[in-house]
């Protein structure tokens, strides 16, 4: 199998994780930034085979996110190497910038939900936890403006995969740089939430642009058709 289509299954198979994971979590009640100490030393208590699960899974998404990533580097680094890009490596870089970043919000919940510590302790990491939850808002960014960019100059996405992915960008960057409002539970966060919402949908929709072949395309890359003009 080619890097290429390893990729699209690999983007389709985080997709799935994160819904789970998330689902998981959501539907226990996994509380909110702004949540009072009294709710999350609770949930934690109580909840620790929720977060077990929800960190396993975390390590398949880490997995399959840099392999998504490297699918979309097989696809167009040929095409980016003729017009001088290099907006596949940008994006690369970005997804193990966020498999770091969101190891330790997975570690942070694994160690309040399994482990036993101080009150004080679990109060001080679930502000860390609120806070790089938020920041990591940065490396998706980083991935979604590489691969929107790259992907729609190589012709293999769409023009509205193309806007798509750079709205979500936009949302997920306006939550990043209000992260010190937002860490408290301020309703702007919700723009980080629409970010994850638009990017899942941009994620799956490469995915199936990685699985299509190359001789299907219907789109001519646009930096050949700038050139012919």
């Amino acid at each position: 199998m080619s890097s290429r289509r390893f990729g699209g299954f690999a983007g389709l198979g985080f997709v799935s994780t994160v819904l789970l994971a998330n689902i998981i979590l959501g539907s226990t009640g996994l509380p909110r930034a702004g949540a009072s100490r009294s709710e999350v030393l609770a949930y934690f208590a109580d909840h620790g085979t929720a977060i077990g699960v929800a960190t396993a899974l975390a390590t398949l998404a880490w997995m399959t996110l840099p392999m998504y990533a490297a699918g979309v580097v097989a696809a167009v680094r040929d095409h980016e190497r003729n017009f001088g890009d290099s907006w596949s490596l940008v994006a690369l870089a970005g997804a193990v910038m966020q498999n770091a970043i969101f190891a330790s919000v997975a570690g942070i919940q694994a160690v309040l939900g399994l482990t036993t510590i101080s009150d004080d302790v679990a109060w001080g990491l679930w502000q860390m936890h609120n806070a790089l939850f938020t920041l990591n808002c940065v490396s998706l960014v980083i991935v979604l403006v590489g691969v929107s960019i790259g992907g729609r100059r190589a012709g293999l996405l769409r023009g509205w995969q193309h806007k798509l992915g750079l709205t979500s960008a936009a949302a997920f960057a306006g939550a990043a740089v209000l992260t010190p409002v937002t860490i408290d539970g301020h309703p702007i966060g919700l723009l980080g939430f629409a970010g994850f919402a638009l990017w899942l949908v941009w994620i799956a929709s490469v995915s199936v642009a990685l699985l299509r072949e190359p001789a299907r395309r219907d789109i001519a890359p646009i930096a050949a058709v700038e050139a012919t003009v």
